[in-house]
């Protein structure tokens, strides 16, 4: 769900009671520091421009590049695993499917 913004002629006071006291806010963040926290950032970021997404611009999670040897893989055998281990050492088996139509 969205996280609540400013309205145009809200103090910060106003905008963060009603913020920490948002439904979904107290469903999504038990914590009230993290309510806080939170709110504070919407504050702090009411007046930065919004990033406009481009056509066709998808938004993911993570970000893999290819080694040519890699590629050369995919290509040859159609599939290819990939292992990686994030920041908090969970290891992650990732599997790339290619089909040449």
């Amino acid at each position: 769900m969205p996280l609540p913004t400013p309205k145009k002629d809200e103090t910060k006071s106003e905008f963060i009671t009603r913020c920490v006291e948002d439904k979904v806010m107290s469903s999504e963040f038990e914590n009230i520091s993290q309510r806080v926290a939170v709110c504070q950032s919407q504050w702090d970021n009411k007046d930065k421009p919004k990033k406009e997404k481009k056509y066709n611009e998808i938004e993911y999670d993570h970000e893999y590049n290819f080694t040519e040897k890699e590629m050369e893989e995919l290509h040859e055998n159609g599939v290819l695993y990939v292992t990686q281990t994030d920041g908090e050492g969970t290891e992650m088996v990732i599997k790339f499917t290619y089909q040449n139509k």
